[in-house]
């Protein structure tokens, strides 16, 4: 018998919950295409259209599971999640050059989150849709310039 545990509730299980989704609906739309194609070969014209349309909303269910979450997150926030967070010589000469608000939105567009604090302000930047990755933080002094950055999972 296999169990499954996990230490921590968090990315982890996620991922495995995903890995699940992405299992179930890979079958479910071999299965599908299968019917299809089955009801295609009839010589019943009903059987013929049953067949095409199980065809094709198995054709439309990969695609809508990839490009998906991207056009969710985009309607949701206004743009499209990062994609990666910025390399370390990046991130290093952000807080050494002190970019202001306004470089910092001509870099990587306007935050995905903002969290105003009495002493800074905290930017934060998805990196996918699903938020299953890590964040990219930018952290504002008082004055409006970079104080910090970060990486928050």
């Amino acid at each position: 018998m296999t169990v499954l545990a996990f230490a921590a509730v968090g990315a982890g299980a996620a991922a495995c919950f995903w890995l699940v989704v992405a299992v179930v609906t890979f079958v479910l739309v071999l299965a599908g295409a299968a019917r299809g194609v089955g009801l295609v070969r009839r010589q019943s014209r009903q059987s013929r259209r049953a067949g095409a349309a199980l065809l094709a909303v198995c054709a439309v269910v990969p695609l809508a599971c990839c490009v998906g979450p991207s056009l969710l997150f985009r309607l949701e926030h206004g743009r499209f999640p990062l994609g990666a967070i910025p390399g370390y010589e990046v991130r290093e000469a952000m807080e050494r050059d002190r970019l202001t608000t306004d470089e910092v939105i001509a870099r990587f567009g306007l935050p995905h989150q903002r969290d105003k604090f009495d002493d800074g302000e905290d930017w934060l930047y998805a990196t996918d849709a699903l938020g299953m990755s890590d964040f990219f933080l930018v952290q504002f002094g008082p004055d409006g310039r970079v104080k910090h950055t970060g990486i928050v999972d």
